[in-house]
């Protein structure tokens, strides 16, 4: 027995020496030995073995290791070893990281079931299970318990108790534990982001303040950049901005993640040191934000904006802070303050301040600055240039005072004229009649009549205009205005367009007869067209007296008026007194229109003044000189005539057949047939005029009585008026005689009437006939009025076609100066830009051009020479337009020219540009809109997101059509959202314990930096 018993203690002696010495598989097998050597298994010895072959198991990480605890356990529950197994089989779950395993074991003993040091690496390894699981009040439970300040795991349970306790807020606890491990060699790195936290949320900045700054001179400081910012944050507290920029800014240059209250602080602080460029910059970044932080901000923004004079952004600022609830006192200031910088501002696109100013009363009604409010409200009224949403507004009360509706009054009467300046006469007509709803202003009252009149006037309805200038003439306060005399001539006008000859003259004589009229060009014009009055009425003394006032005048229409001097002496039988008056005309005004009938009628009057060499010589200069004219015809005629009577028969008969073969229709050649039918006669040779008369396409001897009684018929209706049986004889005629001798006529009668009857495309059929015949005397009206139709369907190739022949072929100066502007517009259409130009120069030349096409003129110039990339080009005539122009044109030239200087980078002429749009053709949606999609462009340009958004916004929230400017405004506004937005917010880490069972000697390796920390926070 007893060797067999010292060879048992042989096996486990040996075993526990490998086991000191960590040699857990030679150990294994000694303890293993000894199990089976020995003969009690309930000794001492037995159980030991099983305890220490187990525990190698553990240590080898062998499968069984758990069950053989575990069969320890249950079979020597009694032994000394079994509170140490229970253990063991915990730090076994603990290594393997099954925390509940391993505190379901560990609570099967107490610490105080095991020595020291077990005893403290029990109640760290159990604590810093209850902290993996979350169970942080179990945790800190074990970690309080540990007191044996010489374990190795005593600091590190500090640092676990005092960062639960710091977690849950329990400041005091954690601060006291924290600082007992300041001079720790492994963990006092990480403890003064701790304590200069809590020192933050206990607001103990002095302290704060204090034990931070001195840790940031230090080299190889942990979250440096964190504590710059704790440190920043707590002189910010303490009103010490100056001081604080310092710390914040090397916050924000560290790649840390920045959270919106970091951006506020910086931004604040810089406001409070008046550095407004850095300060707009940080609240900029967060402004967006729909919170109370993001309000503070927009507010502050506006406040640091309004600091540095850039009032319009502050405005955008203002308004993007009333539009948050989250504090509602910052809510009404910023909204006051909004509405009184749209006010104060040229740049006020969409009349934002009405809308502010009533939006601040109605949730305001109460408040010291409501009346304030209203007095701005009724200003805004009287000044605003966006007509519409200020009318709309104010009949928004239902009974407004005085001073709105005079205010009332007068934004109907600038929209009326705003409207009246683009020709948009219709609804100009509606806004003067509401403008006289209200009679507050007796001027404004009367000058709406008469601008009522003159956009009845420029629509046709020449009646209804007449009743208008009456009651413009007649109302009280008509003298005082600038219109009371153009009146009287305007009412002349009206008549004189009806055709109304006898009540014409006398409103003209009130014209000319007003003893304070200066305008010399008028009263030329006045005197001319009394006197056509009554060349009209066949009062030929009274019509030549008020030509000669004309030409005394000479300041409008020279060579026409001595043209129609010289008829009115033709028709008096002062035949030397009218060829005086044409001689005067050809010497003085060689360029004339009216060259080629004064040479036709100074050659008339050389006939009847017996000078037949004379006449010849006039009619040839009219045939050699002036090839196009259609005067030509007629000249010929009389040269023919002219030879007969001289008998000169061949003579006569050469010029007779040539006005044949030239003019082929019946109506043109009628007296040439009658001249060579004559000859034929007297030389007893009439089968060559049947010969000559059986040749002629456009002459059927059979039908012509039948075809004269049938077209007569027809051509009595035209000219009484009767257009609808005017149409039907003229189909009659031509269906029965398609080629009959009037067919031409009829053709351009019965188009006409077709016109008149506002039947355009059957008109053109016919209108495009008689233009593509040989040249006739309906041509030069055919190829108006073709061109015309044309061109009002879009069909511009064809039009351009008939306005190039109206350039060749016309004789009046007003078709001829129809052809170019035609041109020019349908070149433009075409994108041929260098014809557009081209005709709009020569539009340009003729200095009588009404206002309104000389700013087209200039217009295509500029937009063809942006079509042609020469910008630099373009402006001299933006220029012009900008100046002289409509409304309308006004504004889109004032935008192109900001373009350019966009494109130019010379970004603040641009955006002055754009707020000059904005001050004066608030009217003009579609180019405002665009301005304001430039001037979010020039934002984007400068980095400035958050005033190129809130202008994006602006055109989103008031631009009412759904077209490429609505379009173009959600793209970028989508682009900005995805710009601004900030990375995702990151949690800052914290630091992380792990443990490395490796080293026997230091059971936790403390990892000190989190895994985002890199040199930025060294």
């Amino acid at each position: 027995m007893t060797m067999t018993y010292d060879h048992d203690l042989l096996n486990y002696n040996r075993g526990l020496e490998l086991f000191e010495k960590q040699k857990f598989g030679a150990a294994k097998t000694q303890f293993e030995h000894s199990i089976l050597t020995v003969d009690d298994q309930n000794s001492e010895i037995s159980a030991n073995a099983h305890f220490y072959a187990a525990a190698c198991a553990i240590e080898l990480f062998h499968k069984d290791a758990e069950f053989l605890l575990k069969e320890f356990i249950r079979n020597y529950s009694t032994s000394p070893r079994s509170s140490e197994a229970w253990f063991l089989l915990g730090n076994f779950n603990y290594r393997k990281k099954d925390w509940q395993d391993a505190i379901n074991y560990y609570d099967e003993i107490s610490a105080s079931d095991l020595p020291e040091p077990e005893r403290s690496e029990y109640l760290f390894k159990k604590g810093y299970s209850y902290f993996q699981e979350e169970d942080l009040e179990q945790s800190a439970d074990q970690f309080f318990q540990m007191k044996n300040e010489s374990s190795i795991y005593y600091a590190p349970g500090v640092y676990y108790f005092a960062h639960i306790n710091y977690e849950q807020g329990n400041y005091a606890t954690a601060l006291k534990s924290f600082q007992s491990l300041e001079n720790h060699p492994q963990f006092g790195e990480v403890i003064p982001y701790y304590i200069v936290q809590i020192y933050h949320f206990q607001e103990e900045y002095d302290n704060l303040i204090g034990y931070g700054k001195p840790f940031l001179e230090e080299e190889d400081v942990k979250r440096k950049a964190e504590i710059s910012r704790l440190v920043g944050e707590a002189l910010y507290y303490k009103l010490a901005y100056d001081e604080a920029i310092p710390f914040l800014e090397n916050f924000m240059e560290s790649r840390l993640p920045k959270q919106g209250d970091d951006y506020y602080v910086l931004g604040y602080s810089y406001f409070r040191n008046n550095n407004f460029d850095k300060a707009a910059e940080q609240f900029s970044k967060i402004s967006y934000s729909e919170d109370l932080l993001g309000q503070n901000a927009s507010y502050h923004l506006g406040e640091t904006y309004l600091k540095a004079n850039k009032k319009s952004y502050a405005r955008n600022a203002y308004r993007s802070a009333s539009r948050m609830d989250f504090d509602s006192g910052l809510k009404e200031d910023a909204l006051f303050k909004y509405a009184q910088l749209s006010y104060e501002l040229s740049y006020d696109p969409y009349d934002g301040a009405i809308d502010a100013f009533k939006e601040y009363i109605d949730a305001y009604p109460n408040t010291e600055r409501t009346q304030e409010a209203f007095d701005y409200l009724v200003n805004i009224y009287l000044t605003s240039k966006n007509y519409d949403a200020a009318l709309a507004s104010i009949e928004d009360y239902e009974n407004p005072d005085l001073r709105l509706q005079e205010a009332y009054q007068r934004i109907a009467y600038n929209k009326g004229i705003s409207l009246f300046q683009d020709r948009l006469y219709k609804d100009a007509i509606a806004y003067f009649d509401r403008s006289l709803k209200f009679k507050f202003d007796k001027i404004i009252a009367a000058s709406s009549k008469y601008w009522k009149a003159e956009a009845l006037y420029y629509r046709g309805d020449y009646g209804n205009a007449v009743k208008s200038y009456e009651d413009f003439i007649y109302a009280p306060s008509a003298v005082l205005t600038p219109y009371f005399n153009l009146a009287n001539y305007n009412i002349g006008y009206a008549f004189f367009q009806q055709d109304k000859f006898i009540e014409a003259p006398s409103w003209f004589r009130r014209y000319t007869s007003y003893s304070r009229e200066k305008d010399q060009v008028k009263l030329t014009d006045a005197n001319l067209r009394i006197g056509d009055c009554y060349f009209m009425l066949n009062q030929y003394d009274a019509a030549y007296e008020y030509y000669e006032i004309a030409v005394k005048l000479g300041k409008s229409d020279p060579d026409y008026s001595l043209y129609q001097m010289a008829m009115t002496q033709g028709l008096m039988k002062d035949l030397k007194g009218k060829k005086k008056s044409l001689e005067k005309l050809t010497s003085s005004y060689p360029q004339s229109h009216y060259l080629d009938a004064s040479y036709y009628e100074m050659g008339r009057v050389d006939i009847a003044l017996g000078n037949n060499k004379d006449a010849l010589d006039k009619f040839n200069k009219v045939v050699d000189q002036f090839p196009g004219s259609s005067y030509v015809r007629k000249a010929l005629g009389s040269i023919g005539q002219t030879y007969y009577n001289q008998q000169k028969d061949e003579e006569a008969l050469k010029v007779y057949l040539r006005v044949v073969k030239d003019y082929p229709t019946y109506e043109d050649t009628r007296e040439a047939l009658i001249g060579i039918q004559n000859i034929y006669t007297d030389r007893g040779e009439v089968d060559k005029y049947e010969e000559l008369i059986a040749s002629l396409d456009f002459i059927n001897i059979s039908d012509m009585a039948l075809d004269s009684i049938n077209y007569e018929s027809a051509e009595n209706q035209y000219f009484n008026g009767q257009c609808k049986e005017a149409v039907a004889a003229f189909n009659k005629y031509l269906d029965r005689f398609d080629k009959g001798i009037f067919a031409l006529n009829a053709k351009f009668y019965r188009a006409e009437c077709l016109f008149k009857m506002g039947q355009e495309d059957q008109a053109i059929k016919d209108y495009e006939y008689v233009a593509n015949q040989p040249k006739n005397k309906f041509s030069e009206s055919a190829l108006v009025k073709a061109a015309r139709v044309n061109y009002a369907n879009a069909n511009y190739p064809d039009a351009l076609a008939y306005y190039k022949r109206l350039s060749l072929l016309g004789q009046y100066k007003n078709n001829l100066l129809e052809s170019h502007i035609g041109q020019m517009r349908c070149n433009y259409k075409l994108n041929n830009f260098q014809g557009a130009i081209a005709n709009a120069f020569i539009t340009l030349e003729d200095d009588k051009i009404d206002q309104n096409i000389k700013i087209e003129a200039n217009l295509i110039i500029a937009k063809s020479n942006l079509k042609l990339e020469s910008p630099s080009e373009a402006l001299e005539y933006l220029d012009q337009v900008i100046e002289n122009g409509a409304p309308s044109q006004s504004a889109e030239a004032m935008y192109l020219k900001s373009r350019i200087k966009f494109n130019n980078d010379d970004l603040d002429s641009a955006e002055v540009l754009v707020f000059d749009l904005v001050e004066t053709y608030q009217s003009q949606s579609y180019w405002l809109g665009k301005s304001l999609l430039l001037l979010s462009d020039i934002y984007m340009t400068r980095g400035d997101l958050f005033q190129a958004k809130a202008t994006l916004e602006s055109i989103l929230e008031n631009y009412e059509d759904e077209d490429d400017v609505k379009l173009s405004t959600r793209q970028k506004l989508q682009t900005i959202e995805e710009l601004e937005k900030l990375p995702a917010e990151e949690e800052i880490p914290e630091f992380e314990i792990e443990f490395d069972e490796s080293n026997s000697e230091e059971p936790t390796n403390v990892e000190t930096e989190s895994p985002n920390n890199s040199e930025d926070n060294e």
